[in-house]
C-alpha cells in the first residue's frame, strides 16, 4: 500500500467518516466523502479513485450501483459495495458490475482494511 486514492460513497455521514478515518490511519489517501450519488459522480469526474467503496442505497435518485456503473465506464477500478441490504434482487443487480466484494453493515475495521488491501493487491497483479 502506498497512498492509493480511495473513494467512499456513503449517505450516512457518521459511517462514511468512520470508514474514512480507519483507512486514513492505515495510510490510504481517502478522498472527501460524498453523501449522494450526484456528488460522487462529480468527484469521480474531477479525480478518479484507485478503489471505490460504495453504499448501494444512497437515499437519492442515483443509487450506489449507478455510481459504480458511471465510474466503470471510464475507469477500471475495484468496487467494494458497503450495504445493509441483503435482498437477492439488489445483490444480483450489484453483481452485474463485477465488484471485488461486498461488506455488510455494520462491519469491523479489520474486515474493511482486509478487503481494501486484497482488492488493491488484486489490481497490482
Amino acid at each position: 500500500m502506498s497512498g492509493e486514492r480511495i473513494l467512499i460513497v456513503e449517505d450516512e455521514a457518521i459511517q462514511g467518516m468512520a470508514a474514512k478515518d480507519v483507512l486514513a490511519k492505515d495510510g490510504y489517501d481517502v478522498m472527501p466523502v460524498p453523501f449522494t450519488g450526484e456528488e460522487a459522480i462529480e468527484l469521480i469526474e474531477q479525480s478518479p479513485p484507485d478503489l471505490a467503496i460504495i453504499d448501494i442505497t444512497l437515499g437519492d435518485e442515483i443509487d450506489g450501483i449507478q455510481v459504480a456503473r458511471h465510474l466503470l465506464k471510464k475507469h477500471k477500478v475495484p468496487i467494494i459495495y458497503l450495504t445493509a441490504h441483503t435482498d437477492d434482487e439488489t445483490i444480483d443487480e450489484a453483481k452485474k458490475t463485477e465488484p471485488f466484494g461486498f461488506i455488510y453493515k455494520p462491519c469491523e475495521d479489520r474486515d474493511l482494511l482486509k478487503m481494501v488491501d486484497e482488492a488493491l493487491k488484486d489490481t497490482d497483479t
